[in-house]
Protein backbone atom coordinates (compact mmCIF):
# COMPACT_ATOMS: atom_id res chain seq x y z
CA UNK A 1 0.00 0.00 0.00
CA UNK A 2 1.17 3.77 -0.93
CA UNK A 3 0.72 6.03 1.66
CA UNK A 4 1.03 9.42 0.83
CA UNK A 5 3.52 11.63 2.09
CA UNK A 6 1.82 14.40 3.09
CA UNK A 7 -0.31 12.69 5.71
CA UNK A 8 2.93 11.20 7.49
CA UNK A 9 4.15 14.24 8.95
CA UNK A 10 3.41 15.34 11.86
CA UNK A 11 3.35 19.59 12.41
CA UNK A 12 4.80 20.71 16.12
CA UNK A 13 1.64 21.72 17.42
CA UNK A 14 0.24 17.77 17.02
CA UNK A 15 3.55 16.57 18.62
CA UNK A 16 3.02 19.20 21.35
CA UNK A 17 -0.12 17.37 21.97
CA UNK A 18 0.83 14.00 21.74
CA UNK A 19 3.20 14.08 24.22
CA UNK A 20 0.55 16.12 26.89
CA UNK A 21 -1.54 12.72 25.85
CA UNK A 22 1.21 10.39 27.00
CA UNK A 23 2.44 12.84 29.94
CA UNK A 24 -1.57 12.28 31.07
CA UNK A 25 -1.35 8.48 30.62
CA UNK A 26 1.72 8.01 32.14
CA UNK A 27 0.72 10.10 35.28
CA UNK A 28 -2.34 7.76 35.89
CA UNK A 29 -0.23 4.74 35.15
CA UNK A 30 2.67 6.02 37.53
CA UNK A 31 0.13 6.92 40.03
CA UNK A 32 1.61 10.20 40.53
CA UNK A 33 0.22 13.45 42.26
CA UNK A 34 -1.97 14.21 38.74
CA UNK A 35 -3.47 10.62 39.14
CA UNK A 36 -4.96 11.10 43.04
CA UNK A 37 -6.12 14.42 42.29
CA UNK A 38 -8.46 13.28 39.19
CA UNK A 39 -9.46 10.27 41.38
CA UNK A 40 -10.45 13.51 44.19
CA UNK A 41 -12.26 15.22 41.64
CA UNK A 42 -14.16 12.12 40.43
CA UNK A 43 -15.17 11.78 44.04
CA UNK A 44 -16.56 14.95 44.42
CA UNK A 45 -18.28 15.07 41.22
CA UNK A 46 -19.95 11.40 42.37
CA UNK A 47 -20.45 13.25 45.91
CA UNK A 48 -22.36 16.46 44.14
CA UNK A 49 -24.58 14.56 41.51
CA UNK A 50 -25.60 11.40 43.98
CA UNK A 51 -27.07 13.90 46.13
CA UNK A 52 -30.21 14.07 44.87
CA UNK A 53 -31.37 17.66 46.09
CA UNK A 54 -35.06 18.85 45.73
CA UNK A 55 -34.06 21.82 43.98
CA UNK A 56 -31.07 23.49 41.31
CA UNK A 57 -30.66 26.43 44.65
CA UNK A 58 -29.87 23.00 47.37
CA UNK A 59 -27.47 21.54 45.03
CA UNK A 60 -26.00 24.99 44.20
CA UNK A 61 -25.22 25.46 47.51
CA UNK A 62 -24.43 22.13 48.53
CA UNK A 63 -21.51 22.02 46.11
CA UNK A 64 -19.84 25.59 46.73
CA UNK A 65 -19.93 23.93 50.45
CA UNK A 66 -17.88 20.95 49.65
CA UNK A 67 -15.45 23.22 47.39
CA UNK A 68 -15.40 25.53 50.37
CA UNK A 69 -15.00 23.77 52.97
CA UNK A 70 -12.63 21.04 51.85
CA UNK A 71 -9.59 20.18 53.76
CA UNK A 72 -6.36 21.53 51.96
CA UNK A 73 -3.63 18.56 51.46
CA UNK A 74 -0.01 18.96 50.85
CA UNK A 75 0.52 17.39 47.92
CA UNK A 76 -2.35 18.55 45.64
CA UNK A 77 -4.35 21.48 47.94
CA UNK A 78 -7.74 22.04 47.61
CA UNK A 79 -10.69 22.02 44.86
CA UNK A 80 -10.57 25.99 44.95
CA UNK A 81 -6.60 26.00 44.86
CA UNK A 82 -4.85 23.11 43.55
CA UNK A 83 -1.98 22.58 41.63
CA UNK A 84 -1.50 23.13 37.95
CA UNK A 85 -3.90 20.87 36.26
CA UNK A 86 -4.42 20.50 32.41
CA UNK A 87 -7.34 22.19 31.25
CA UNK A 88 -9.56 18.90 29.64
CA UNK A 89 -10.98 21.17 27.02
CA UNK A 90 -7.48 22.22 25.94
CA UNK A 91 -4.22 20.76 27.06
CA UNK A 92 -2.02 23.96 26.14
CA UNK A 93 -3.98 25.59 28.78
CA UNK A 94 -3.49 24.73 32.78
CA UNK A 95 -6.07 25.34 34.96
CA UNK A 96 -5.49 25.99 39.06
CA UNK A 97 -8.36 25.94 40.73
CA UNK A 98 -12.33 26.67 40.59
CA UNK A 99 -14.08 30.16 41.00
CA UNK A 100 -16.74 29.06 43.54
CA UNK A 101 -18.53 31.80 44.28
CA UNK A 102 -19.51 31.68 40.22
CA UNK A 103 -21.08 27.84 39.94
CA UNK A 104 -24.12 27.95 38.79
CA UNK A 105 -26.82 25.32 37.62
CA UNK A 106 -29.21 25.45 34.57
CA UNK A 107 -32.76 25.23 35.22
CA UNK A 108 -33.08 22.26 32.41
CA UNK A 109 -34.38 18.39 33.25
CA UNK A 110 -30.61 17.72 33.40
CA UNK A 111 -29.41 20.40 35.48
CA UNK A 112 -25.98 20.33 33.73
CA UNK A 113 -23.33 22.96 36.18
CA UNK A 114 -21.51 25.71 34.66
CA UNK A 115 -17.99 25.70 36.41
CA UNK A 116 -15.56 28.37 36.10
CA UNK A 117 -11.70 27.57 36.36
CA UNK A 118 -9.15 29.60 37.21
CA UNK A 119 -5.87 29.44 34.50
CA UNK A 120 -2.52 29.83 35.39
CA UNK A 121 -1.14 33.07 34.80
CA UNK A 122 -4.63 34.71 35.30
CA UNK A 123 -8.18 34.65 33.95
CA UNK A 124 -11.06 32.19 33.78
CA UNK A 125 -12.42 29.77 31.74
CA UNK A 126 -16.01 28.78 32.04
CA UNK A 127 -16.84 24.82 31.36
CA UNK A 128 -20.42 23.57 31.74
CA UNK A 129 -20.64 19.59 33.74
CA UNK A 130 -23.16 17.75 31.77
CA UNK A 131 -24.20 14.76 33.72
CA UNK A 132 -27.46 12.17 32.26
CA UNK A 133 -26.54 12.66 28.49
CA UNK A 134 -24.43 10.89 26.02
CA UNK A 135 -22.05 13.53 24.95
CA UNK A 136 -20.54 11.72 22.05
CA UNK A 137 -22.59 12.48 19.42
CA UNK A 138 -22.44 16.48 20.63
CA UNK A 139 -18.83 15.70 20.05
CA UNK A 140 -18.97 14.32 16.40
CA UNK A 141 -21.50 17.09 15.13
CA UNK A 142 -19.47 20.04 16.79
CA UNK A 143 -16.23 18.16 14.93
CA UNK A 144 -18.14 17.99 11.58
CA UNK A 145 -18.99 22.01 11.85
CA UNK A 146 -15.35 22.28 12.71
CA UNK A 147 -14.51 20.33 9.56
CA UNK A 148 -16.69 22.62 7.42
CA UNK A 149 -15.51 25.40 8.26
CA UNK A 150 -12.20 24.86 7.94
CA UNK A 151 -13.20 23.82 4.62
CA UNK A 152 -15.02 27.05 3.39
CA UNK A 153 -12.12 28.63 5.17
CA UNK A 154 -10.08 27.34 2.48
CA UNK A 155 -12.44 28.65 -0.35
CA UNK A 156 -12.18 32.26 1.48
CA UNK A 157 -15.29 31.79 2.83
CA UNK A 158 -15.94 33.27 6.64
CA UNK A 159 -19.48 32.51 7.87
CA UNK A 160 -18.19 33.06 11.70
CA UNK A 161 -19.03 29.84 13.04
CA UNK A 162 -18.44 29.48 17.02
CA UNK A 163 -17.84 25.58 17.47
CA UNK A 164 -16.85 25.39 20.50
CA UNK A 165 -15.13 22.49 22.56
CA UNK A 166 -16.94 19.63 23.86
CA UNK A 167 -15.45 15.95 25.42
CA UNK A 168 -17.31 13.07 26.56
CA UNK A 169 -16.16 11.93 29.42
CA UNK A 170 -18.29 8.67 29.50
CA UNK A 171 -21.44 7.50 27.62
CA UNK A 172 -23.72 9.61 30.20
CA UNK A 173 -21.41 12.51 30.98
CA UNK A 174 -19.21 15.16 29.72
CA UNK A 175 -17.83 18.73 29.52
CA UNK A 176 -19.09 21.53 26.91
CA UNK A 177 -17.27 24.70 26.43
CA UNK A 178 -19.09 27.70 27.80
CA UNK A 179 -19.39 30.30 25.27
CA UNK A 180 -19.40 34.02 27.48
CA UNK A 181 -21.47 36.67 26.48
CA UNK A 182 -23.64 34.89 24.58
CA UNK A 183 -27.80 34.66 25.02
CA UNK A 184 -30.58 32.50 23.08
CA UNK A 185 -33.03 33.86 21.15
CA UNK A 186 -35.68 32.58 22.64
CA UNK A 187 -34.63 34.79 26.09
CA UNK A 188 -33.79 37.55 23.55
CA UNK A 189 -37.26 37.48 22.31
CA UNK A 190 -39.13 37.68 25.78
CA UNK A 191 -36.70 40.02 27.29
CA UNK A 192 -35.90 42.33 24.32
CA UNK A 193 -39.18 41.87 21.58
CA UNK A 194 -37.15 41.35 18.36
CA UNK A 195 -33.61 40.24 17.32
CA UNK A 196 -32.94 43.47 15.77
CA UNK A 197 -33.45 45.48 19.17
CA UNK A 198 -30.36 42.93 20.66
CA UNK A 199 -27.77 43.58 17.88
CA UNK A 200 -28.32 47.25 18.09
CA UNK A 201 -27.05 46.57 21.58
CA UNK A 202 -24.23 44.38 20.94
CA UNK A 203 -20.70 46.10 21.04
CA UNK A 204 -18.91 46.83 17.76
CA UNK A 205 -19.78 48.81 14.63
CA UNK A 206 -23.03 48.41 13.66
CA UNK A 207 -21.75 47.06 9.98
CA UNK A 208 -19.91 44.45 11.92
CA UNK A 209 -22.22 42.63 14.05
CA UNK A 210 -24.87 42.68 10.99
CA UNK A 211 -22.51 41.17 8.70
CA UNK A 212 -21.71 38.19 12.01
CA UNK A 213 -25.09 37.85 12.22
CA UNK A 214 -25.76 37.57 8.79
CA UNK A 215 -22.71 35.30 7.92
CA UNK A 216 -23.74 33.12 10.72
CA UNK A 217 -27.20 32.61 10.15
CA UNK A 218 -26.67 31.55 6.56
CA UNK A 219 -23.32 29.33 7.73
CA UNK A 220 -25.50 27.60 10.45
CA UNK A 221 -28.61 27.13 8.20
CA UNK A 222 -26.43 25.16 5.79
CA UNK A 223 -24.40 22.91 8.10
CA UNK A 224 -27.56 22.17 10.19
CA UNK A 225 -29.45 20.91 7.24
CA UNK A 226 -26.91 18.74 5.82
CA UNK A 227 -26.15 17.25 9.41
CA UNK A 228 -29.92 16.92 9.36
CA UNK A 229 -29.78 18.79 13.19
CA UNK A 230 -33.73 18.53 14.51
CA UNK A 231 -35.12 19.75 18.03
CA UNK A 232 -34.45 22.97 16.93
CA UNK A 233 -36.00 25.71 19.01
CA UNK A 234 -35.31 29.54 19.98
CA UNK A 235 -33.72 28.02 23.53
CA UNK A 236 -30.85 26.57 21.70
CA UNK A 237 -29.88 28.96 19.65
CA UNK A 238 -27.75 31.35 21.28
CA UNK A 239 -25.92 35.27 19.78
CA UNK A 240 -22.86 36.06 20.98
CA UNK A 241 -22.47 40.16 22.48
CA UNK A 242 -20.72 41.05 18.31
CA UNK A 243 -23.89 39.25 16.81
CA UNK A 244 -22.58 35.57 16.37
CA UNK A 245 -25.15 33.28 16.02
CA UNK A 246 -24.56 29.42 16.80
CA UNK A 247 -26.11 26.56 17.55
CA UNK A 248 -26.13 24.15 20.85
CA UNK A 249 -27.54 20.23 21.98
CA UNK A 250 -27.51 17.88 19.12
CA UNK A 251 -29.96 15.15 20.68
CA UNK A 252 -31.56 14.49 17.36
CA UNK A 253 -29.43 14.40 13.44
CA UNK A 254 -29.83 12.79 10.70
CA UNK A 255 -33.23 14.03 10.11
CA UNK A 256 -34.50 12.73 13.42
CA UNK A 257 -36.63 15.66 15.54
CA UNK A 258 -38.87 14.58 18.82
CA UNK A 259 -41.64 17.29 16.76
CA UNK A 260 -43.91 15.76 14.21
CA UNK A 261 -43.51 18.20 10.44
CA UNK A 262 -40.61 20.23 11.27
CA UNK A 263 -39.21 21.86 8.23
CA UNK A 264 -35.78 20.26 7.63
CA UNK A 265 -33.83 23.72 9.11
CA UNK A 266 -33.96 26.93 11.27
CA UNK A 267 -35.14 29.58 10.32
CA UNK A 268 -38.04 32.31 11.41
CA UNK A 269 -39.99 35.13 10.23
CA UNK A 270 -38.03 36.65 13.78
CA UNK A 271 -34.52 35.80 12.48
CA UNK A 272 -34.77 37.33 9.03
CA UNK A 273 -36.57 40.40 9.82
CA UNK A 274 -33.52 41.12 11.93
CA UNK A 275 -31.36 41.18 8.70
CA UNK A 276 -33.00 43.66 6.65
CA UNK A 277 -33.32 43.44 3.15
CA UNK A 278 -30.13 43.90 2.30
CA UNK A 279 -28.82 42.03 4.86
CA UNK A 280 -31.08 38.91 3.77
CA UNK A 281 -30.15 39.22 0.17
CA UNK A 282 -26.39 38.51 1.90
CA UNK A 283 -27.81 35.92 3.41
CA UNK A 284 -29.22 34.51 0.14
CA UNK A 285 -25.54 34.77 -1.67
CA UNK A 286 -23.85 33.26 1.63
CA UNK A 287 -26.00 30.79 2.20
CA UNK A 288 -26.00 29.18 -1.69
CA UNK A 289 -22.22 29.47 -1.73
CA UNK A 290 -21.74 27.83 1.24
CA UNK A 291 -23.84 24.60 0.44
CA UNK A 292 -22.71 24.20 -3.23
CA UNK A 293 -19.11 24.59 -1.69
CA UNK A 294 -20.13 22.02 0.75
CA UNK A 295 -21.37 19.23 -1.74
CA UNK A 296 -17.98 19.42 -3.99
CA UNK A 297 -16.39 17.61 -0.55
CA UNK A 298 -19.34 15.83 -0.08
CA UNK A 299 -17.23 12.12 -0.97
CA UNK A 300 -14.54 13.95 2.32
CA UNK A 301 -17.56 14.03 4.49
CA UNK A 302 -19.16 10.81 3.85
CA UNK A 303 -16.18 8.86 4.63
CA UNK A 304 -15.74 10.55 7.89
CA UNK A 305 -19.01 9.29 8.89
CA UNK A 306 -18.74 5.64 7.27
CA UNK A 307 -16.10 5.79 10.06
CA UNK A 308 -18.45 6.42 12.71
CA UNK A 309 -20.98 3.57 11.54
CA UNK A 310 -20.44 1.47 14.03
CA UNK A 311 -18.72 3.73 17.07
CA UNK A 312 -22.64 3.58 18.78
CA UNK A 313 -23.46 7.26 18.08
CA UNK A 314 -27.34 6.63 19.32
CA UNK A 315 -28.53 8.58 15.98
CA UNK A 316 -26.36 6.45 13.55
CA UNK A 317 -27.26 3.14 15.63
CA UNK A 318 -30.63 3.87 15.07
CA UNK A 319 -30.36 3.06 10.77
CA UNK A 320 -27.03 2.91 10.33
CA UNK A 321 -27.13 1.50 6.91
CA UNK A 322 -28.91 4.93 5.89
CA UNK A 323 -26.55 7.24 7.41
CA UNK A 324 -24.83 7.96 4.32
CA UNK A 325 -27.92 7.83 2.11
CA UNK A 326 -29.62 10.18 4.09
CA UNK A 327 -26.47 12.59 4.22
CA UNK A 328 -26.55 11.93 0.04
CA UNK A 329 -30.43 12.95 -0.08
CA UNK A 330 -29.53 16.31 2.07
CA UNK A 331 -26.86 17.27 -0.64
CA UNK A 332 -28.64 16.62 -3.27
CA UNK A 333 -26.14 14.69 -5.40
CA UNK A 334 -28.10 14.11 -7.74
CA UNK A 335 -28.59 18.01 -8.99
CA UNK A 336 -26.13 20.16 -10.86
CA UNK A 337 -24.98 22.84 -9.20
CA UNK A 338 -27.82 24.97 -9.96
CA UNK A 339 -30.75 23.31 -9.71
CA UNK A 340 -28.89 22.38 -5.80
CA UNK A 341 -29.56 26.17 -5.20
CA UNK A 342 -33.13 25.82 -6.19
CA UNK A 343 -33.43 23.50 -3.97
CA UNK A 344 -31.90 24.83 -1.29
CA UNK A 345 -34.05 28.20 -1.70
CA UNK A 346 -36.99 26.18 -1.54
CA UNK A 347 -36.29 24.97 1.59
CA UNK A 348 -35.00 28.14 3.20
CA UNK A 349 -38.67 29.39 1.84
CA UNK A 350 -40.45 26.36 3.55
CA UNK A 351 -38.40 26.84 7.19
CA UNK A 352 -39.70 30.98 7.12
CA UNK A 353 -43.57 30.00 6.35
CA UNK A 354 -43.98 26.56 8.51
CA UNK A 355 -46.86 26.84 10.29
CA UNK A 356 -45.79 23.23 12.43
CA UNK A 357 -42.31 25.03 13.51
CA UNK A 358 -44.51 28.35 14.17
CA UNK A 359 -46.96 26.16 16.35
CA UNK A 360 -44.05 23.84 18.02
CA UNK A 361 -41.63 27.23 19.38
CA UNK A 362 -45.21 28.60 20.93
CA UNK A 363 -45.75 25.93 22.52
CA UNK A 364 -42.62 25.46 23.79
CA UNK A 365 -42.42 29.17 24.63
CA UNK A 366 -45.57 28.57 26.87
CA UNK A 367 -43.64 25.08 28.67
CA UNK A 368 -40.71 27.46 29.31
CA UNK A 369 -42.99 29.81 30.99
CA UNK A 370 -45.16 27.62 33.21
CA UNK A 371 -41.87 26.17 34.53
CA UNK A 372 -39.67 29.19 35.08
Amino acid sequence: MVVDQKWTQVSAEDSKSVDWALEYVNAIKNKRPDSLQLKRKGKFVTQVIGSKPSSANNICGSSCELLEDETPREEYGTFSDFKPTMYPLDPRKKIVGINVDKTYLFKSAMMPALIFFKLEGGGEVGVILKVGDDLRQDQLILQMITLMNRLLLEEKLDLKLTPYCTLATSIDAGLMEFVPDSKGIGDILRKEGSIGKYLQECRGPRSVVMDNYVRSCAGYCVVTYILGIGDRHNDNLLITRDGKLFHVDFGFILGRDPKPMQPPLKLSREMVEAMGEEGWKNFRNFSYEAYINLRRHSQFILSLFELMLDAGIPDIAIEPDKTLQKLRERMRLDLNDMDAIKHFQLVTDQAISSVTARISENMHAIKIWTTS
